[in-house]
């Protein structure tokens, strides 16, 4: 990895950790260049744009909700049970990220959901891709009967996608430190 590459891991590491906090909407080079320690001048080289700096730390955020969330859930059953244990990583995926905001993702939704540019088509391609990996997950589930009678996979996506919304809602602006716990605690008592 040359130091070009290196350089531009950690001021993706650092736009991300700004992310988390003020949205990526709110992304400039100014702050994230001096999260970075670097100068604003030497950031245009590889950001030429804000909205390449905003789908570039979306890209980072996607690859590390990967890493934390993805990855770690493939060693269990496919069906309910790895749902289970998606829920569980979806909700700790922040803090296991080291993102003292919360999830981006989820923030980047509400920013970007009304707005037609191109970060909002590339927030949408890779939510689309997770989307509908869950729902074949919960596919999966319901043709082994894992799951309730009268709830559907889409249902049951969409209930996942509100438990982590809630929570972090509960979470960051509520300041309740058991909110995904509750998530969790929900997540299995509406699956049982």
């Amino acid at each position: 990895m040359g130091k070009s590459e290196i350089t531009r891991d950690a001021v993706l590491d650092a736009a991300l950790q700004e992310a988390s906090l003020t949205g990526i909407a709110q992304l400039t080079l100014g702050p994230v260049a001096a999260a970075a320690g670097r100068s604003k001048g030497g950031l245009l080289r590889h950001f030429p744009s804000k909205e390449h700096l905003q789908i570039s730390v979306l890209e980072r955020a996607f690859t590390r909700f990967q890493q934390h969330v993805f990855e770690p859930t493939l060693k269990a059953p496919s069906g309910l049970p790895r749902l289970r244990a998606t829920m569980e990583c979806w909700l700790k995926w922040p803090e296991s990220a080291g993102l003292p905001g919360g999830c981006p993702i989820l923030s980047a939704q509400h920013e970007f959901d009304d707005l037609d540019s191109n970060v909002r088509e590339h927030l949408h391609g890779a939510w689309s891709r997770w989307h509908t990996y869950l729902i074949r997950q919960a596919q999966k589930a319901q043709e082994a009967s894992q799951l309730p009678s009268g709830l559907s996979p889409e249902a049951l996506v969409m209930l996942m996608i509100g438990l982590k919304s809630a929570a972090q809602v509960e979470q960051r602006l509520l300041n309740h430190g058991d909110a995904n716990r509750n998530a969790l605690q929900l997540f299995d008592r509406l699956t049982n």
